[in-house]
């Protein structure tokens, strides 16, 4: 595996405008260019941003154009424009477009595109006391991709003698890319003290490729950026942090790295099957055609899809080995999962699935804990692209002191034992209450 000289020179490893990215992605079918940040601003100074920042009370919410929506509303008006197409071409035909639509929806989504000049925001900074720089570079993956990633680290020389630092990899959603992590999770992991990198899966925003996976060569683009970390020696304890498409991409990859501190899994979905199928039921609504004889074509027009995107992707996706509800089962490593109860694209019951398997079949070390260490936090009212709140923030912070520091898992972090009472969520003043003793573990 090849890899890019780094450089901290802006806009030196993608093209410096959307049409210029455009040009090098021919896989872009449809591009959307993102607006700057606005708390990125250049006319802003960036003492003013840190310090707005970190006294906010919630973390800077992505706007809609940063993460651009999953494709949940770009598949209603797919399946809603064959709806209202004329019917001569036949009802099959209608249908099976209306089916190939949503399925492509997911594996060539609308492409983000970006500048490291205008979204990323300044290279230099101060965050916590501390200087950060951000290094910007390509790295390549085992399919000989080109991957784009910047890595938020701090200053070497205020760490002179000390070990490798620990590090977060962000793994973005569908449709999305390595800006979102400015809005999910870059401050306050900082503030934690630990660095952050965050990448372009293959077919995403400025890297590589023409079409995504849904998970299978994503987790194998996670394994190569850890690789590249711990070559590289710029950390010793990692955790993954994934969102939608890039949580089931980082659990897929825990459940081959046992050696990994930890995994943060925001909305992931249990098996890509069964998130189609129930693209079927909203699908079917905008068709105008009986769900019952939709669910009669489903296995037909799957097994087209399967053909089409294995052609597009060269994996077959909805092979069984890539299924995250089996994956986990063996997994070990620390994990917490959070999911909106009002989740229009992914069913909060995904997470709730994935949290009862995860772990099922693990082996039992001697000497080792009898349950793996996992947590589940169900956001009331909460949806696909909204940002998180902070109470939930909060927990995440916990529990990576928890696994890059080696202290006891804390009780109070709303771990679960038994099935039935795994979906309850405490009250926001329970849980600040049971954040504040879990810092004060020793």
């Amino acid at each position: 595996m090849g890899i890019s000289q780094s450089s901290q020179v802006e806009s030196a490893s993608v093209p410096s405008t959307p049409d210029a990215i455009a040009s090098t992605s021919p896989g872009a079918i449809s591009s959307t260019p993102l607006p700057p940040h606005p708390a990125l601003s250049r006319s802003v100074p960036v003492s003013a941003l840190i310090s707005a920042a970190t006294a906010a009370p919630t973390p800077p919410p992505v706007p809609p154009t940063v993460v651009p929506p999953l494709p949940i509303e770009r598949t209603e008006a797919v399946v809603s424009s064959v709806a209202q197409s004329p019917r001569s071409t036949g009802f099959f035909d209608n249908v099976r477009q209306g089916y190939e639509n949503i399925i492509l929806a997911l594996v060539r989504p609308t492409r983000a595109i970006y500048t490291e000049r205008e979204h990323l925001g300044p290279i230099n900074f101060r965050q916590a006391g501390l200087s950060i720089t951000r290094y910007d570079f390509l790295i390549t993956n085992r399919r000989k991709q080109s991957l784009v990633c910047s890595h938020w680290r701090f200053d070497e020389t205020q760490h002179e003698g000390t070990a490798p630092a620990n590090c977060v990899i962000y793994c973005h959603g569908n449709s999305s890319c390595r800006v979102s992590a400015i809005g999910d999770c870059l401050l306050p992991i900082l503030n934690q003290g630990a660095s952050v990198f965050a990448f372009d899966f293959s077919g995403s925003g400025g890297s590589d490729g023409d079409f995504i996976s849904l998970g299978v060569n994503e987790s194998d683009d996670i394994e190569d950026v850890i690789a590249h970390l711990r070559r590289e020696k710029q950390a010793s304890r990692i955790v993954l942090w994934g969102r939608s498409m890039g949580a089931t991409s980082a659990l897929l990859c825990a459940a081959r790295d046992q050696t990994l501190a930890g995994v943060i899994a925001d909305s992931p979905f249990s098996d890509l099957n069964r998130l189609c199928y129930e693209l079927v039921e909203v699908g079917s609504a905008s068709l105008q055609i009986n769900l019952t004889v939709m669910q009669m074509l489903f296995s037909l027009v799957i097994r087209l899809v399967r053909s089409s995107t294995k052609e597009k992707t060269g994996v077959d996706i909805f092979d069984p080995k890539y299924r995250a509800i089996e994956a986990v089962k063996g997994s070990v490593i620390p994990v917490l999962f959070v999911a909106g109860d009002r989740d229009k694209l992914i069913s909060v019951k995904h997470t709730q699935d994935l949290f009862v398997s995860y772990g099922a079949n693990a082996p039992r070390l001697v000497g080792a804990p009898a349950d793996v260490t996992k947590y589940i936090h169900v956001i009331k009212g909460g949806d696909h692209n909204e940002a998180r709140p902070q109470v939930f923030v909060n927990e995440a912070l916990v529990f990576l002191d928890c696994v890059f520091e080696g202290k006891p898992h804390p009780t109070e972090l709303n771990k679960k034992t038994e099935a039935e009472d795994t979906f309850t969520t405490d009250s926001e003043e329970d849980l600040q209450l049971a954040i504040e003793r879990s810092l004060q573990i020793s």
